[in-house]
């Protein structure tokens, strides 16, 4: 086994073998002003592409499963969470079911109300969710 020349040793080998320890440089207020800018710029840019992406993702999904563009069926909704529960199945406590498909409906129905309801600041009481309501069950 050769070892390598002399010259290729690291300066920081060259006394012994032994490192010498790796004193930072100091930055002037100036400096890090510009490196604070360029981070800030960048987790700006990059959220906004995640973002995008996301609704991108969201975008094929529903194309991909909804058998109309206008919405998803309760039928289409059940169909998806199937398909992706095999997925996420080692956060599931069980398999999944027609009745937990209905009731993340119910759910997304209620949310949507009570977002629309405030968007439009309305002042009347929103109705509970019957059911079968808006899911066709």
């Amino acid at each position: 086994v050769m070892a390598p020349p002399a010259s290729a040793e690291r300066p920081d080998q060259a006394q012994g073998g032994k490192s010498k320890p790796h004193t930072p440089q100091k930055l002037d207020p100036k400096t890090l002003a510009k490196i604070d800018d360029a981070l800030e710029k960048y987790e700006v840019e990059s959220w906004q592409r995640f973002l995008r992406f996301e609704e991108e993702c969201k975008e094929k999904i529903f194309a991909q499963f909804a058998s109309s563009p206008e919405g998803m069926t309760a039928m289409d909704y059940h169909k998806m969470l199937m398909r992706w529960q095999k997925l996420a199945r080692k956060g599931m406590p069980a398999d999944m079911r027609p009745a937990d498909s209905l009731a993340a409906i119910r759910d997304l129905i209620q949310r949507d109300r009570i977002a629309q309801e405030g968007l439009a600041a309305s002042a009347s009481d929103p109705a509970p969710i019957a059911a079968g309501d808006a899911v066709g069950g």
